[in-house]
């Protein structure tokens, strides 16, 4: 399932949460080291409120105090008041963070203030006052050099003034005693809630870290989540192979292009529906067996072939795959591979048709699969069935002319008939019917040459069609006239002239059988049977021409990793271009195979280890896609087996991908 809207919306935000935790804003201090955040506008409020403070106290100096005194102490709250004010208003405009300095400053203010009261009047009871600044300042600045030294300057200044003014009037030292026994509890209690202050903002930053690395924890699953199904998505939407899940319920929840496209229909007209209702009606019962039959298959997996209907009534076979798998509330869903398997059953039944139909001429089929000429069979039978002393048989070759390919008269093959001729066998090609001619010589469509080469007094011309297209024209001939052609001989030479055309498509089709047979599918490359049958002819050369001849064995390296990496059909690919690549590189009578999995063999005849050497190098350079691959090879000894060889070169080979790979190692005795 694809990530909601509204989850990433809260990735997001837990994003910019673990930015914003990770920059240290959520620990708002006075005066700390890492001052990112620091709250301008409650150090401007301080400051404003001492400002308006220390105005009312100038009021009330003057109005209390008279003289130096009054003097003195209304002009350093007026200093104060200002001071303060200015210091707000610039805290307050700056958009830089606070700097300790500006914590410092305020916070000294009524430390000197109290000090400088004491020393002009006498009075301790502005030593109240320090011992307020001297908490607040415990409690408040987070550095804690700041604090010590605001703290102690404070305390050494009061302790400077009462020396001085001890004794006094008014001032005993009994009572300076026990102020200054309150002051230093007051400087005990600022310890205390300093220390208890840096623990926690110390637990909240742990607090904070644990909390910033779990959301980056998240936010790196969920990325991982998203990335995988959008792999998973990706494999589902470009897999050739139909893929559908179904619920409990037998309806489709999911499905990829390549299944629509096999039902002939949009998603939307898939989804929501059964399998079954795009199931041919002569299936459907067999298709619901095989999804019962899931929990009773020992692997849990059900294969079966069936078909379906598309909407414009075609019929498509496919190859059903399918096992169960658990829903997202754990209920039993069906996972299904569907593969279009049509073109498979159509060539099928295409030979199966072929076989049948050969099957009423059972004898000069088999004749043609012992390997005899299936046109001189097909000549010679038509000759038989008729009763006929001359068969000819003409195809249309590549240029659309006709051409005797078969003949009882061997002066008749290879001769050509152009289809813009009069002639009565274009006739039949283009009109796709018989024809019969009882005097021929007096017939304007044929030819009185042929009539000399055949001695013919009657014809009868045939079509010879394949998959309803006319290929050919079968030709028989007596040399006495003829009045027609009796039942039973016609439907011969008719059943005859079908089959021709099968038999002679089975023809090619053994042809390319056989050619398939030492053909490896997917590189094009002789397979083992097609590498084996080389080697006896190149033997057998290399011996009586005394050359040498060296063989090799090519192995692509790490190619199961390659295909681990980027699917077997990459990896295909990569063999189907190393294959091509490296029949382009070889001399021309080199041969190359496809020995079996990542394997190659490779024939270099009249061709010494030295001069294999730099041939190999140009195998080496054709492996694409930035592989590599090894290569052993050994020269033949004129006297071993091809098997003695073989293993002289495939110990070279493990000599090569043991001595580290992407080389070419030679084999040497020991």
């Amino acid at each position: 399932m694809r990530s909601s809207g509204g989850d990433e919306g809260r990735m997001a935000s837990m994003g910019q949460a673990a930015e914003a935790l990770g920059s240290g804003a959520a620990v708002p201090v006075l005066g700390a080291k890492r001052v990112e955040g620091e709250p301008q506008s409650v150090l401007a409020l301080i400051a404003f409120s001492l400002a308006a403070l220390y105005l009312v106290e100038l009021w009330l100096t003057l109005w209390m105090l008279s003289g130096r005194a009054a003097l003195v102490m209304a002009t350093l709250c007026g200093v104060s008041s200002i001071g303060l004010a200015n210091a707000g208003w610039l805290i307050r405009r700056s958009s830089n963070p606070v700097a300790p300095r500006w914590v410092a400053a305020v916070a000294s203010v009524p430390i000197m203030t109290s000090i400088v009261h004491f020393a002009v009047t006498g009075r301790q009871g502005q030593t109240t006052t320090l011992m307020l600044a001297i908490v607040a300042i415990g409690a408040g600045i987070a550095s804690r050099r700041a604090a010590m030294v605001l703290i102690t300057v404070g305390c050494a200044a009061w302790a400077g003034v009462a020396a001085v003014r001890l004794p006094g009037p008014g001032l005993e030292t009994a009572d300076v005693a026990r102020v200054g026994l309150q002051l230093a509890a007051a400087v005990g209690l600022s310890a205390a809630l300093h220390v208890a202050r840096t623990r926690r903002e110390h637990g909240l930053r742990q607090a904070r870290d644990v909390l910033a690395a779990g959301i980056l924890s998240e936010q790196a699953a969920h990325r991982a989540r998203a990335e995988s199904e959008q792999r998973y998505h990706g494999l589902f939407d470009d897999s050739p192979v139909g893929i559908g899940l179904s619920d409990e319920h037998g309806l489709l929840v999911a499905a990829n292009p390549a299944l629509c496209e096999l039902f002939g229909r949009p998603l939307a007209e898939v989804l929501g529906r059964s399998a079954v209702e795009f199931t041919h009606p002569d299936d459907k019962a067999a298709h619901s067996r095989a999804y019962g039959l899931i929990t009773e298959a020992p692997t849990g997996v059900v294969r079966v072939e069936k078909r379906y209907l598309r909407p414009d009534g075609r019929v498509c076979w496919a190859w059903l795959t399918a096992r169960h798998t658990p829903g997202p509330n754990g209920e039993t869903w069906t996972l299904a591979h569907i593969q279009d398997v049509t073109e498979r059953k159509r060539a099928e039944q295409a030979i199966a048709d072929s076989e049948a139909n050969l099957s009423a001429l059972a004898e000069v089929t088999r004749r043609i699969q012992r390997g005899a000429d299936a046109r001189a069979l097909i000549v010679d039978a038509a000759c038989e069935l008729a009763g006929a002393t001359h068969a000819s048989l003409a195809e249309l070759d590549a240029s659309g002319n006709l051409v005797v390919t078969a003949s009882t008269n061997d002066a008749l093959v290879s001769a050509r008939i152009p289809l813009s001729a009069t002639s009565a066998a274009v006739t039949v090609v283009q009109s796709g019917e018989a024809l019969f001619i009882a005097d021929p010589d007096q017939n304007p469509l044929v030819k009185p040459g042929m009539l000399r080469l055949t001695a013919a007094r009657s014809v009868h011309l045939l079509p010879v069609q394949s998959r309803e297209r006319v290929t050919g024209v079968l030709v028989v001939g007596w040399d006495h006239r003829v009045e027609g052609i009796r039942p039973a001989p016609g439907r011969a030479l008719k059943l005859l002239a079908d089959e021709t055309g099968i038999a002679l498509e089975q023809d090619a089709l053994m042809a390319e059988l056989k050619r398939r047979a030492v053909t490896d599918t997917l590189t094009g490359l002789p397979n083992r049977r097609g590498w084996e049958d080389s080697m006896r002819r190149l033997l057998e050369d290399a011996r009586r021409r005394g050359t040498p001849l060296t063989i090799a064995i090519a192995d692509v390296d790490h190619f199961k990793a390659y295909n681990d990496t980027h699917g077997h059909l990459a990896g295909d690919n990569l063999l189907r271009a190393f294959a091509t690549n490296t029949r382009r590189g070889l001399r021309g009578g080199d041969v190359v195979a496809r020995w079996g999995g990542e394997e190659f063999t490779i024939a270099l005849p009249d061709c010494s280890l030295t001069e294999a050497r730099l041939v190999l190098a140009r195998v080496h350079a054709a492996m694409p896609d930035g592989q590599t691959c090894s290569i052993g090879f050994a020269t033949w000894d004129t006297a071993e087996m091809v098997a003695e060889l073989m293993s002289r070169a495939d110990e070279a080979l493990y000599a090569a991908k043991s001595g580290g790979r992407n080389r070419s190692t030679a084999y040497v005795e020991a």
